[in-house]
């Protein structure tokens, strides 16, 4: 059945050729504290358009492809990927796409007393737009909504609104305010950080870092911390705990023999890292795992 064909009349545009909706509550109560109603995903048409003059709930949209245009309360903005916007009630607006560049986009429209306060925990979302350092780990999150919701069980509810939660958290987490984003250096920094997940096992140091990314040193620090909050050694020791983990947990390795795979010559360097990030010594988490 087309996504169309269960859109409520004047609710969701027409003008997609591809869209997965899921509703919880189009008949929210005027005293929930908080309630999601819809969202879902959607691939514009080259004419889309989305024009109200007000709009019932309060909405946070965010570009996964394609490029746009958001007329907000009078103001202009350019969408492209990675971009996040709200609006709620009494807010008017204008969302069209390039014809060239189609967006893909999700939404999620929830109502309810802590709708707006809610957004305000994220002020640079309550202010516009915001550009996302990290576009995946949001789309991530629009989707574990849309799981949930479709599971219909009686956890469903009070999950999707949690990951509601999560969501304005994680944009407060990776926003950047989008006068102060260059695109450029957001480009670069995600090529870096792939750089660094890709050859992990064989990184080790800061300098490493930067001759594998070819970028200075101290450049790579400022980019990771404008972009991640982290440096370039944490996230690599971060990624490196992660695999260390995974073997632990998976495979019948000792301590030692996964410190050497992960570039480690010190086992106790390696412990104190382990612990660092995951907070407990790598033999505890193996007894544990086992138990489990």
């Amino acid at each position: 059945m087309p996504a169309d064909a269960l859109a409520p009349p004047n609710f969701l545009s027409q003008r997609v050729r591809q869209a997965r909706y899921y509703y919880l509550n189009l008949t929210p109560s005027n005293r929930a504290g908080l309630e999601i109603v819809c969202g879902g995903v959607e691939q514009c048409r080259p004419d889309y358009e989305m024009r109200r003059d007000s709009f019932r709930y309060c909405s946070i949209e965010f570009v996964a492809a394609g490029r746009g245009q958001l007329v907000l309360d009078g103001r202009h903005h350019a969408l492209g990927p990675g971009v996040a916007f709200s609006y709620g009630p009494g807010v008017p607006h204008r969302i069209t796409t390039d014809p060239h560049a189609p967006m893909t986009k999700y939404f999620v429209d929830f109502t309810g007393r802590e709708a707006a306060s809610l957004i305000g925990r994220c002020k640079p979302l309550s202010r516009g737009t915001i550009q996302v350092s990290d576009p995946l780990s949001v789309a991530d999150v629009y989707e574990n909504i849309h799981r949930s919701a479709q599971a219909g069980n009686l956890q469903s509810r009070e999950i999707c609104l949690l990951l509601l939660r999560l969501l304005v958290l994680r944009l407060g987490e990776l926003g950047i305010d989008r006068p102060h984003v260059n695109e450029r250096a957001i480009q670069t920094y995600h090529h870096c950080r792939a750089c660094i997940e890709r050859e992990s096992l064989t990184l080790k140091t800061l300098q490493e870092i930067a001759a594998a990314c070819h970028k200075d040193p101290a450049y790579l620090c400022r980019l990771f911390r404008r972009f991640a909050g982290t440096t370039p050694y944490k996230y690599l020791m971060r990624q490196k705990m992660h695999q260390a983990a995974d073997r632990l947990q998976h495979s019948s390795m000792l301590v030692k023999e996964v410190a050497d795979a992960l570039g480690f010559s010190d086992p106790f360097h390696f412990s104190r890292s382990f612990k660092a990030i995951h907070g407990i010594a790598p033999q505890r988490f193996i007894e544990r795992s086992r138990r489990q």
